[in-house]
C-alpha cells in the first residue's frame, strides 16, 4: 500500500510541475506578444519620424543620444565610454575594427570604434539596408555581407543595444532577392 500511496503523490507532483510548465509557457507567450507589440510600436514610430534606411537608424540613434552630427566619431565616443555590452558586441562582431594591440579594456577602444561607426555612418548607401514598415522585412532589413560584413555585424549590434527591430536578409547575388515591391520600386529611384 505505501508503494501506491508514494505513486500516486509522484503523479501529483508531476502533474503539479506539468501545470507550472503550462503556465509560464503562457507567461512566456504573453511576454512574447508584448515585444512584439513593442517592437511593432517602435517600428512605426520611426517610419513615421521617417526613418527609411540604415542611416536613417544611426541619426535616430545619434538624436537620441545627444551625438552632434557634425562631430560623429567624438559622440560616438562619449555614447561607447557609458555602453559596455555595445563595445562588447563590437569587438566580437567586428574584429578587424581594433588593432591587435587594444585590448578589450584599453581606454581608447572607445575611440577607435567611435571612429569606425562615423566611418560606417558616411559610406551608407541610400536604400540598401532598407526599414521596413511592413514584412518581407521589419525594422531594418540587414543585408548580410553589403557591402562587407563588418558593416552587416556592426548594424546588428548597434541596433540591439538601442532597441531598433531588425531582421537579416541574406544577400543572393539579386540585388532585389526578397524584397517587395515597395522597395525594388524605391531602390530604383
Amino acid at each position: 500500500m505505501d508503494g501506491t500511496i508514494e505513486r500516486i503523490q509522484l503523479m501529483q507532483k508531476i502533474t503539479n510541475l506539468c501545470l507550472d510548465i503550462t503556465n509560464v509557457s503562457k507567461e512566456n507567450g504573453s511576454l512574447e506578444n508584448k515585444l512584439f507589440k513593442t517592437q511593432k510600436n517602435v517600428n512605426a514610430t520611426m517610419f513615421a519620424a521617417g526613418v527609411r534606411d540604415a542611416r536613417g537608424v544611426l541619426d535616430w540613434v545619434e538624436r537620441a543620444q545627444h551625438i552632434n552630427s557634425k562631430a560623429h566619431g567624438n559622440g560616438w565616443r562619449r555614447v561607447l565610454r557609458n555602453q559596455k555590452e555595445l563595445r562588447k558586441c563590437l569587438v566580437k562582431a567586428v574584429p578587424l575594427w581594433v588593432p591587435a594591440d587594444v585590448g578589450a579594456d584599453d581606454k581608447s577602444l572607445p575611440g577607435i570604434l567611435g571612429a569606425k561607426i562615423a566611418e560606417l555612418y558616411g559610406s551608407l548607401e541610400p536604400r540598401v539596408h532598407v526599414f521596413s514598415l511592413f514584412s518581407p522585412g521589419f525594422g531594418l532589413v540587414i543585408r548580410e555581407g553589403v557591402p562587407d560584413a563588418a558593416t552587416s555585424s556592426a548594424l546588428r549590434c548597434i541596433a540591439n543595444e538601442f532597441g531598433v527591430p531588425w531582421e537579416d536578409q541574406e544577400e543572393l547575388g539579386d540585388r532585389f532577392h526578397g524584397l517587395s515591391l515597395l522597395h525594388r520600386a524605391l531602390l530604383l529611384q
